[in-house]
């Protein structure tokens, strides 16, 4: 693989993992939380 190949695995990757993180907050209802102690 070449740098940029990985370089774009490593992104595609933590894109997946944010995605997770981001779908497990939303599944416990701390995104809604977030929101409203922001005021948003």
């Amino acid at each position: 693989m070449t740098a940029y190949q990985e370089l774009m695995a490593g992104v595609s990757e933590t894109r997946n993992l944010l995605k997770a993180e981001l779908m497990n907050a939303l599944n416990e209802g701390e995104i809604l939380d977030l929101f409203k102690k922001s005021g948003i």
